[in-house]
């Protein structure tokens, strides 16, 4: 590889990571706030379980009871993220009807001016994307947890 493709590639992968870790950073500020009472109620028991920690019955009826109630405060997050998402989606496509009929040249060349002109619109709809997924992550895992949490207490009523 010669010296100019080599740099062009560097450029090009700066610029993805410049562009990736703006990305993160909004994803990361939309999500922080949705994602903190689920982290607050499961983080203390995953290290419980990671380092092997006894999790009483107590706490056990708490997590089965808690980890619902936030659930349903985050699956409502998911939804207003949907939407901006779907929003975000119009507004682009809308923007990029319009740059296309101002752009001069052949269609493909019209396509072109308004997909580099709509370059942010296309940020915004992944940040959207990345937070719900992130979001719908989260709810899976607490879904899981929550699913083993009540085997674990299933297996402790048996015994009694």
């Amino acid at each position: 590889m010669d010296k100019e493709t080599y740099d062009d590639y560097r450029n090009k992968t700066e610029e993805v990571r410049n562009i990736s870790m703006k990305i993160s950073e909004y994803v990361d500020e939309i999500t922080k706030n949705s994602l903190t009472d689920i982290n607050r109620l499961i983080l203390p028991y995953i290290n419980k379980i990671q380092s092997n920690r006894y999790i009483s019955d107590e706490e056990l009826r708490n997590m089965i009871l808690d980890i619902p109630v936030v659930l349903y405060s985050l699956i409502e997050v998911q939804e207003n993220l949907h939407i901006y998402e779907d929003i975000s989606k119009v507004v682009k496509q809308n923007k990029f009807g319009k740059y296309r009929d101002e752009a001069k040249g052949t269609i493909q060349d019209k396509n072109n001016k308004a997909e580099e002109l709509c370059f942010n619109d296309n940020q915004v709809i992944i940040i959207y994307q990345r937070a719900k997924n992130i979001v719908k992550n989260k709810i899976n895992m607490a879904i899981e947890i929550l699913n083993s949490l009540k085997k674990i207490y299933d297996e402790r009523f048996k015994r009694w």
